[in-house]
């Protein structure tokens, strides 16, 4: 970057803040000691004329100039050369891809705490299960101890059976020992 007097000293022009502008060294060699009085054949000052009310920047990365002035302007700095061109439409590229990388990070952002959201409730699901899990082995251990208890008792009435029927036998043969109460 350079810094150019818009007005060029050779025109009258002084080295007032207002005259200072900054240029690339292109643009100041196109414009050299060009100066016109005539408003629309005068060049955009970069600090008071709003570019956005003179040219488009056309999809092609071409400015299109909306008003003379601004014609004169793009023609003389030669702002459509093929260098400056390339510049724009990186630039949009760059703009471009800010955009997505940051749509990208938003969406990044999204999947984590969709992730830390499904985390905690598989945690929590686990914690219900295992308490179910704990619950029902206190149900199996109790079935198994209702499972002893029955077979024991079981085991304690087949026990009772087998010595009532003993104890029949033994007093069928004391009767029969008797002789007065067999048949």
């Amino acid at each position: 970057m350079t810094i150019d007097h818009f007005q060029s000293r050779s025109q009258g022009g002084e080295d007032d803040p207002d005259n200072l502008i900054y240029s690339c060294h292109a643009c100041n060699e196109f414009k050299g000691d060009y100066w016109q009085t005539e408003p629309n054949l005068g060049l955009l000052h970069p600090i008071f004329d709003n570019p956005a009310l003179s040219d488009r920047e056309q999809e092609n990365g071409v400015l299109f100039a909306l008003t003379e002035r601004s014609e004169n302007h793009l023609q003389i700095l030669r702002l459509n050369r093929p260098e400056l061109i390339a510049y724009r439409l990186e630039q949009r590229e760059i703009v471009l891809l800010r955009e997505q990388n940051q749509a990208l990070r938003q969406q990044l952002a999204t999947f984590q705490t969709t992730i830390r959201d499904l985390e905690n409730e598989v945690e929590r699901t686990l914690q219900v299960f295992r308490t179910r899990v704990k619950t029902l082995e206190g149900f199996a251990g109790m079935a198994r101890l209702h499972t002893k208890t029955v077979e024991e008792m079981a085991v304690q009435k087949e026990e009772s059976r087998k010595n009532a029927q003993a104890a029949d036998k033994g007093k069928m043969s004391t009767k029969c020992v008797r002789k007065e109460h067999c048949l």
